[in-house]
């Protein structure tokens, strides 16, 4: 089983960077061809993953319609977004390191139904870092100020695992404000990730990230590439010591919500059994066969079922 897990992190590692070299390949300038497109769920996994040629030969696919991104500023930062199709508002919040690139495999779905808003949170992507640490609690005020920019009063939100604690936390704080969350692969304390992954995570240093995730950072980051290790460092004390959601806040979640895990994520089923208790409406589905990143693993499943809990009056 530690393998198994293992083996997860380390092809989710290599997905996000691939994520970061898909935008990077994209946008750098150079007379080369374009490589070709190849399915993500068929990469290699274990040890040998993020050594192996992959990352030269596949990339991202390329988002249809992409607009034309924003600013905003909010909290003290540029907040960095991009707008798709028209409809309800509907927030996608993506996980710890990714980036808007990460929903390449929903938002096409979710935008023929929906207005889809997708930032880069705050030291992530586009998005500059601020003064002092970065927390949830943070992260959603940032976006609450975003909905607000863009005059939306309700919103149905989609978080990612940091996403999804970040709807957790809109939903605490502003309740009026979230319609309905889905969240995929969020937990509710440090205790809710197994042991495996956060030995991953207390491993990780600025040096031992992939080089192309590493690289990614700096070819987009308005904060400039010397700003990776001091980024990186405020991300790992936040994912080894929040969140920290008392019951009393879970309990006060009023909003329907959907909490979507993969069979062998890296949240204790324990754990996303006793949010789906805690949360008064909330039910929770185990998607077989995923992992942590089902939304790329699996995305026709995930799109379906969660275009279906959003389309339930």
């Amino acid at each position: 089983m530690k393998n198994r897990v293992v083996s997860i992190t380390l092809l989710g590692v290599t997905l996000f960077a691939i994520i970061a070299y898909g935008y990077f390949t994209k946008n750098r300038k150079s007379s080369s061809p374009t490589p070709p497109k190849n399915n993500v769920s068929s990469l290699p996994t274990g040890t040998k993953a993020l050594e192996l040629s992959t990352l030269d030969t596949v990339v991202i696919p390329e988002i249809p319609n992409r607009p034309k991104g924003e600013r905003v500023k909010v909290n003290g930062i540029n907040l960095y977004y991009e707008v798709f199709g028209e409809g309800e508002p509907l927030l996608l919040l993506h996980g710890g390191g990714a980036t808007i690139e990460s929903w390449f495999a929903q938002i096409p779905d979710f935008a023929k139904k929906y207005k889809v808003i997708v930032p880069d949170s705050r030291g992530h992507g586009r998005s500059q870092d601020g003064e002092g640490p970065i927390n949830f609690d943070l992260m959603a005020s940032d976006m609450v100020a975003l909905l607000d920019h863009l005059g939306i009063k309700s919103a149905m939100v989609v978080g990612w695992s940091d996403g999804g604690v970040i709807g957790l936390q809109m939903a605490v704080r502003h309740p009026g404000l979230v319609k309905k969350l889905v969240t995929l692969g969020a937990h509710s304390r440090p205790a809710g990730m197994t042991d495996e992954f956060k030995s991953q995570v207390e491993s990780f240093d600025p040096e031992s990230f992939p080089t192309i995730l590493k690289d990614g950072y700096k070819a987009l980051s308005p904060d400039g590439p010397e700003h990776w290790p001091l980024v990186f460092g405020k991300l790992k004390i936040m994912w080894l010591t929040l969140p920290d959601f008392q019951e009393s806040e879970l309990k006060g979640i009023l909003c329907p919500v959907l909490l979507l895990v993969g069979e062998h994520d890296i949240v204790r089923k324990e754990e996303s059994e006793r949010i789906s208790r805690l949360i008064p409406n909330s039910k929770l589905e185990v998607i077989m066969g995923a992992s942590h990143y089902s939304p790329v693993e699996v995305p026709e499943k995930v799109n379906q079922i969660i275009i279906g809990f959003l389309e339930i009056p």
